[in-house]
């Protein structure tokens, strides 16, 4: 069908009505000009031709559902966060059992509980954040194909836009979970006795 019609030009496609929307600031006489002389060029009857003033009303109404869209992927990023903290406390807490025995080493050497808190800490840091990065960039690159593919179908032009506000929710919600997720586990193991440690190995 496109090797069919890619010789006809404009002037021979079959317009029945055009709609035509100007910004609210736009002037009256440029308004004016302009639907004479594309009535004068393309033929048109003044009733096919539709001309209006994009008003604060919808300006409004376009912002009210972006803010909405904004929420409504805001509490679904939260949620996915709530969920992948169980998993993560799960793991960790299967690690610090399976450690336990360098748990009782690190104590019999001194090392304080607050410092194998926070090296344990800085293990799910990197785990959950190294995760969250992944799953953006997948996420960008797959949102950014379809946006493409749709370009390409549609013929419009596309932008590229980074949700720095979920990106933001996700990066602090990644060190939260971080910290309930190996304080709670590693503060009980590192309460008991140093031999008590080494007899749960």
């Amino acid at each position: 069908m496109m090797a069919a019609t890619s010789d006809v030009g404009i002037d021979e496609l079959p317009i029945s009505e055009l709609a035509i929307r100007f910004d609210l600031s736009t002037p009256d006489s440029v308004i004016a000009s302009f639907k004479k002389a594309l009535l004068a060029s393309t033929g048109m009857s003044s009733d096919q031709l539709h001309m209006n003033l994009v008003g604060e009303g919808d300006t409004e109404t376009t912002s009210k559902v972006s803010h909405i869209l904004n929420i409504v992927f805001n509490i679904i990023t939260a949620l996915t966060m709530f969920m992948c903290f169980f998993a993560l406390s799960a793991n960790m807490s299967a690690n610090l059992w399976n450690q336990s025995k360098e748990i009782g080493v690190l104590r019999a050497m001194g090392f304080t509980s607050w410092r194998i808190k926070m090296l344990y800490f800085y293990e799910a840091t990197v785990l959950v954040l190294a995760s969250c990065m992944m799953g953006i960039i997948v996420g960008c690159f797959v949102a950014y194909t379809f946006i493409l593919q749709q370009s390409l179908v549609l013929q419009v032009p596309t932008s590229f836009f980074f949700p720095w506000q979920q990106f933001l929710i996700v990066f602090v919600a990644s060190f939260i979970c971080a910290i309930f997720s190996t304080f709670g586990p590693v503060g009980m193991l590192t309460k008991l006795p140093i031999s008590q440690i080494f007899r749960k190995i």
